[in-house]
């Protein structure tokens, strides 16, 4: 996968692993855009075996979490291949725009927006 392996050497973004009862079963990343407001999720997997644990939840919301804690972004951006983008739906996201066979013939991409607001 050189596309990943070319992510994982960019500077200024944060990559996380995600260990349960033992074993690594995720991994998620994100970057801010060079002004600050908005922030991009990258990369966001549970290994299959996991799935309908609540870990994929666990890892977005830690991101979220960590993006709020660390910059001023008011947006962020998810880009995930059509089947998945239900899951970002349920967590508040919007699909904003869509990429025909972006990933692959017959693979979309789903470009997917959160606004993140602080509650007073």
């Amino acid at each position: 996968m050189p596309h990943f392996e070319a992510w994982l050497n960019r500077p200024a973004s944060a990559y996380l692993v995600m260990e349960h009862e033992g074993s690594i079963v995720g991994c998620g990343g994100y970057s801010f855009s060079p002004d600050g407001t908005a922030a991009i999720l990258h990369w966001g997997m549970i290994q299959r075996g996991s799935h309908k644990l609540g870990l994929g939840r666990y890892l977005l919301l830690y991101r979220i979490r960590e993006i709020g804690r660390k910059g001023t972004a008011g947006m962020v951006f998810a880009h995930s291949p059509r089947p998945s983008a239900a899951f970002f739906e349920k967590q508040g996201f919007r699909a904003s725009a869509i990429g025909k066979d972006a990933y692959a013939p017959g693979i979309d991409s789903v470009v997917l927006t959160k606004k993140l607001t602080v509650c007073p």
